[in-house]
C-alpha cells in the first residue's frame, strides 16, 4: 500500500511513501563448520527457517527522466521475524525472534497508462541475525551457538496498479 507522489518538488521529482509486508516460504539450507584438528574436519548443519516475515515503512524518490520512463531510489526500515531450527545430528537448537531490518535500492518505472506501470529494480536487504543456542542431542549439554545472517540482494520485476484516492481523500 502506498501514497504515490506524496510530495512533488517540480521538474519531475517526487517523494513516494509506502508500507510493505513480506512473507517468505520455508527455507532449508545445509551449512558447514570447519573446526579443524583435533576434532572432526567438518560439521554439516541442516537448517530450516520457518515463519519468516517482515514489515517496512518505505520512502522513495522518483525522478521522471522522460515520459514514460522514471528512475527511483530509496529504502525502508522495519521489523523482521524468523523461526530457525538447526541440527548436525550431534548438536541441535531452535530460536525465534524479531529484529530491526532495513533495505536500500533503486530501479526503473515504465508507465503503460496513467494507472498501470511496469517496475524493475534491485535492493539490498538486511533482515537481522538469528543466534541459535546449540545443545548436544544426547544429554542436552550446551554446545555453542549457530549464527545465521539474514541478508539478501534481491532483483524484482512487477506491475504497479494505482487504485485511486483513499476514501475521504480530496
Amino acid at each position: 500500500m502506498g501514497m504515490d507522489n506524496m510530495v512533488q518538488f517540480g521538474n519531475g521529482v517526487s517523494l513516494r511513501g509506502e508500507t510493505e509486508f513480506n512473507w517468505r516460504p520455508d527455507q532449508n539450507y545445509v551449512t558447514g563448520s570447519f573446526p579443524g584438528p583435533p576434532g572432526p574436519p567438518a560439521f554439516l548443519y541442516r537448517t530450516s527457517v520457518e515463519e519468516s516475515f517482515s514489515i517496512f515503512a518505505n520512502l522513495f524518490v522518483d525522478v521522471e527522466i522522460f515520459s514514460p520512463f522514471s528512475v527511483f531510489a530509496g529504502g525502508g526500515i522495519g521489523l523482521a521475524h524468523h523461526d530457525v531450527s538447526t541440527t548436525d545430528f550431534v548438536v541441535a537448537g531452535a530460536s525465534s525472534g524479531s529484529e530491526f531490518a532495513y533495505h536500500v535500492g533503486g530501479g526503473v518505472i515504465f508507465d503503460l497508462t496513467q494507472s498501470v506501470s511496469i517496475v524493475g529494480g534491485a535492493r539490498y536487504m538486511d533482515l537481522g541475525t538469528s543466534d541459535t543456542p546449540l545443545a548436544s542431542v544426547v544429554g542436552s549439554v550446551p554446545s555453542g551457538n549457530y549464527t545465521l545472517d539474514h541478508e539478501v540482494v534481491e532483483g524484482r520485476i512487477g506491475v504497479n496498479i494505482k487504485l485511486g484516492p483513499l476514501a475521504g481523500a480530496p
